[in-house]
């Protein structure tokens, strides 16, 4: 048996995102915000205030990551320049590599220089897994197409511009190695 009704809190929550923007009500609802996760997700992708990006930056220090994976996919979803730099601090600062590569995949849909900027991060990172993340992200939030080249993309993610040689085809391949 339910304590209470999912969709009157539901409604509250929407409510409250509608016509309350202050800093008591971002705090009471960043505190409560990991019980009523699901239907929290459900609301802020509903409503665009700035108490609910309040909130889901509140949530990005979170003390369960799954709450602050779903911050960053929401703020990803969102965008914006504050948006980049909370990512970017989540990327720096989180202890956990879910959440971090959930900031490299948020910093990925949004198309801007800063998020590019802010992806260089990751690709300094000498965990694989976090560079591959950076390159996928990279090529979603550049539109460039530099391959699995990390160095390339590197170079792309400073300001610079990658130097791309030419594969070899297999024929020069075979004949850069024979000896005669």
């Amino acid at each position: 048996r339910r304590l209470f009704s999912y969709e009157l809190f539901r409604s509250s929550l929407l409510f409250i995102f509608f016509f309350f923007n202050d800093t008591a009500t971002t705090e009471i609802y960043t505190l409560s915000l990991h019980d009523a996760l699901p239907i929290f997700q459900e609301a802020a992708s509903e409503i665009d205030t700035p108490l609910t990006q309040a909130i889901l930056l509140a949530g990005l220090n979170d003390t369960d990551r799954d709450v602050r994976i779903t911050c960053c996919q929401k703020l990803g979803e969102r965008g914006g320049d504050a948006t980049v730099g909370s990512l970017r601090q989540v990327l720096e600062k989180d202890e956990e590599i879910d959440v971090r590569l959930a900031a490299v995949d948020a910093l990925g849909q949004i198309r801007t220089t800063a998020s590019v900027q802010a992806l260089s991060l990751a690709l300094h990172n000498r965990d694989p897994a976090m560079q591959y993340a950076a390159v996928q992200a990279l090529k979603s939030a550049s539109g460039q197409n530099f391959g699995n080249d990390v160095g390339a993309w590197r170079q792309y993610a400073d300001g610079d511009t990658p130097q791309i040689l030419p594969a070899a085809s297999v024929a020069q391949r075979m004949k850069d190695m024979m000896p005669f």
